[in-house]
């Protein structure tokens, strides 16, 4: 795979969203399956969707909007079973108070979908379960790890891990009883104690050259330690990760070890192997200017130019990109990424 190849193949979570929308329709039941007059294409109320031609539709609404149409983070893992399992969260609109975290399956490659059921909701008015992600384990037990913003702090990102999982391929859910904080970072969260770390995971894991699971995580800035940009209310935020040293063993959520790695400067963070002992990372800054790094085989070390933290992972090499408004690479969404 090239790098060109790379950069599209990380675009494909933005095709599967164009094909997913929320509706208020009981659970249970194929999305879209029922068709006009036999011709086969699913139902919906609009035709806006064909717009952008999807390879796959995970969902689409049959009645008008203001149900809940707000749908996000859509990532979509094979189960042990070879089903395909999609997890996204769904709302009535961005940022509303009914957050959740739903799923669905297909059996056959993703052409037809269940209906989303939900996997965790909002205890009470004030509270948001979002951002789900899944880890399959090599054990063959599915946890899905999603934020649970108790309302307290500058938003529903604020936020802890919480984590349900599953030990029969994802059709029935137990949840883990525990709260999972963040790290926290003094120098970036705010300091009040009862308002958490502003965190998200959007990302599923990928393994690292001793196969164990990775994922990215952004961390903001609260708005106390620096206030938001005035034109587009946006914030300063950062770079890290988390590895799950024993989920392949089947634990209990909390008897999971978790390692944070350090931080690194850059507004999202995303990653993709394409070689067992490389590790991509893929960066947008505020400008949208995107940068691609990468580590190099171990036993190099992570470059921690603080001083601190695990010394133990990969080294990366410095960001590479163009200058700001060149061409770069054009991306399925219409964006564009810089290659050193």
């Amino acid at each position: 795979m090239n790098r060109r190849q790379l950069l599209q193949s990380l675009t494909v979570a933005s095709g599967l969203t164009a094909g997913v929308a929320a509706c208020r329709n009981p659970s249970g039941g194929p999305s879209g399956s029922a068709d006009k007059a036999g011709s086969g294409e699913p139902v919906c109320y609009t035709s806006d969707w064909k717009r952008t031609q999807p390879d796959r539709v995970i969902y689409l609404p049959e009645e008008p909007p203001y149900a809940s149409e707000a749908s996000d983070h859509v990532l979509v893992e094979v189960t042990p079973g070879g089903d395909l399992l999609a997890i996204w969260t769904l709302a009535t609109k961005e940022g509303a108070h009914d957050y959740r975290v739903v799923y669905a399956r297909s059996k056959n490659n993703g052409v037809t979908w269940t209906r989303p059921q939900t996997i965790a909701a909002p205890e009470r008015l004030g509270t948001y379960c979002n951002f789900g992600w899944p880890v399959v384990s090599r054990s063959g037990r599915i946890y899905v790890f999603y934020n649970f913003a108790p309302g307290i702090g500058e938003g529903f990102i604020n936020a802890l891990m919480r984590c349900k999982y599953s030990d029969d391929d994802g059709y029935t859910w137990q949840d883990a009883g525990i709260d999972m904080p963040y790290r926290r970072n003094p120098k970036y969260d705010h300091p009040g104690p009862d308002v958490l770390s502003r965190c998200i995971v959007w990302q599923k894991p990928i393994r690292d050259a001793k196969d164990r699971p990775v994922v990215p995580l952004t961390r903001s800035t609260a708005a106390y330690v620096k206030p938001f940009s005035k034109d587009k209310n946006l914030g300063e935020c950062r770079c890290e990760f988390i590895r799950y040293e024993n989920i392949d063993e089947g634990p209990h959520p909390r008897d999971l070890k978790l390692t944070y790695l350090p931080q690194k400067s850059a507004i999202q963070n995303s990653q993709n192997s394409i070689h067992p002992s490389a590790l991509f990372r893929l960066k947008e800054s505020l400008h949208g200017i995107h940068t691609i790094s990468h580590h190099q085989p171990e036993p190099a070390r992570f470059l921690d130019r603080a001083g601190g933290g695990d010394r133990s992972g990969p080294s990366w090499s410095e960001p590479g990109s163009r200058r700001p408004g060149s061409s770069g690479t054009r991306l399925r969404d219409c964006r564009r990424a810089d290659l050193p």
